[in-house]
């Protein structure tokens, strides 16, 4: 699978914009996909953050922008279930 095929630049916007506007709640520890998880949830949120400001058209990125629109759908659907 090629790099671009995973996410595109639009669901990293559409994903940094959600965080700035949803502002929520992040626990400090999340399974983000099965067998990555993020001990330092809100460190690793602001961090991917800041990636996807200054380098969301970089493939050298694409793992962690992943992960940022991974912990955005867990988030949804940890919402959704409340």
């Amino acid at each position: 699978m090629a790099h671009h095929d995973l996410i595109t630049p639009e669901e990293v916007a559409e994903t940094v914009a959600w965080f700035k506007t949803q502002k929520p709640d992040i626990p400090q520890e999340m399974e983000v996909l099965p067998g990555v998880v993020a001990r330092d949830l809100p460190t690793t949120v602001r961090k991917y953050l800041e990636l996807a400001d200054v380098s969301a058209g970089n493939p050298t990125y694409v793992g962690q922008l992943s992960h940022l629109v991974a912990i955005r759908r867990k988030l949804e659907q940890m919402q959704a279930g409340k």
